[in-house]
């Protein structure tokens, strides 16, 4: 059996491509080899997580080919994944997150939105996020209803909050210097609109946090 120096030496000298076969075909090598070739590209500025994640989505793929296909209701083909689009803010999206997991995992949930507003809540899924829209579903879940309740309240705190806001600058409008009443106005607006953009932000990192710390 080889010895570890012996290992490292011929995969050194191999390209990228014959690196990344190696974490392709993990059974094919030893294990050592395997951790080798993934130091090694990582050594040479290659991303190991990237190809990883392709790996991931290449057996998903291959694994949903090979699995006998099965009558769908309606309600699994309206969620199908590439199906998540909106047009104008009518359509069917993910919203939300929580119980966020060590795996990188969380809980969102599919909602139908009229206008960028939530109107009905279809399924929750658990997931993987990558990132720039892009995610794997780990598991199909009932509706969380916490998350649900949490997603109307806020969407109630945002159509209140912004309603306020409007009613205190019209109030500011009415004021004698006209300068003075344009730049309050939009001083306001623009400081009024922190609120809800923080809201769910710091309610994130505190769950996220308090969930890891678990």
């Amino acid at each position: 059996m080889p010895n570890a120096t012996d290992i490292a030496k011929n995969l050194s000298e191999k390209s990228d491509q014959e690196l990344t076969s190696v974490l392709e075909n993990p059974d094919d090598w030893l294990p050592q080899a395997v951790e080798f070739a993934r130091a090694e590209l990582a050594r040479r500025g290659v991303s190991v997580k990237s190809i990883d994640q392709r790996i991931i989505a290449e057996a998903q793929q291959k694994e949903s080919l090979n699995r006998p296909k099965e009558q769908k209701s309606f309600k699994d083909e309206f969620l199908r994944v590439d199906r998540f689009y909106r047009i104008n803010g009518i359509g069917t999206t993910l919203i939300g997150r929580r119980d966020f997991r060590c795996d990188g995992t969380h809980l969102t949930t599919a909602w139908f939105t009229f206008f960028y507003l939530p109107i009905c809540p279809i399924r929750s899924f658990r997931i993987r996020s990558f990132g720039n829209n892009s995610f794997n579903i780990v598991e199909k879940r009932p509706l969380n209803l916490r998350q649900v309740m949490a997603t109307y309240l806020y969407t109630f705190f945002c159509l209140g909050w912004i309603y306020g806001l409007f009613a205190l600058c019209w109030i500011y409008g009415l004021s004698d210097d006209p300068k003075m009443s344009a730049e309050t106005t939009v001083f306001v607006f623009i400081i009024g609109l922190i609120p809800p953009v923080l809201v769910p932000i710091f309610l994130r990192h505190y769950e996220e946090k308090e969930e890891f710390n678990k």
